[in-house]
């Protein structure tokens, strides 16, 4: 199974609304869905082998599935962020070679941090642990004894979304 995955204007759509209908195109019904939180705050159907992840920036929500660990993120490149400060303090030696080489470092930054939320939220981890710990810039990476594989979406509105997905084949 590939992820569902989903990308709308709030004033279009709630979360909620675009996570049902991932959850339908990807065969399954929402209502018989039982909706649960792990210790960590990682959000799960009890009731199902499908997994989900939804995110939100001031203007644009996401949400995807998949039959394996999902996370996703999404920020709008255009924010006001001290890409520069952040980088230094939260990427790795390796993502932050990559921002500075990057001919369009902001899409860079954010590229980078939408990655690294999406394999936290991936994981189920959360932002629990040295930012800078990990690298983010190979498209597949293995976190925890854990294979996960990255896809980056680009819309022509200035958003960056990250999806994270586990890759049980390699694990």
């Amino acid at each position: 199974m590939e992820p569902y995955y989903y990308i709308e204007k709030k004033s279009v759509i709630s979360k909620d609304a675009l996570l049902k209908r991932a959850v339908a195109n990807a065969g399954y019904c929402y209502e018989d869905m039982e909706y649960a939180v792990s210790d960590t705050g990682k959000p799960y159907f009890k009731n199902s082998s499908l997994f989900f992840n939804t995110a939100d920036t001031k203007n644009y929500v996401a949400a995807a599935v998949f039959d394996a660990d999902i996370g996703i993120d999404i920020e709008e490149i255009t924010r006001k962020a001290d890409t520069k400060r952040l980088a230094d303090r939260f990427f790795s030696a390796a993502e932050q070679e990559y921002v500075r080489t990057h001919a369009d470092k902001r899409y860079a930054f954010f590229r980078i941090w939408t990655r690294k939320e999406a394999l936290l939220k991936a994981d189920g981890i959360g932002i629990r642990l040295e930012l800078a710990s990990f690298d983010t810039t190979p498209d597949t990476v293995v976190f925890k004894n854990k294979s996960y594989r990255f896809t980056d979406i680009t819309t022509d509105g200035g958003v960056i979304c990250s999806i994270c997905t586990r890759n049980k084949l390699l694990d």
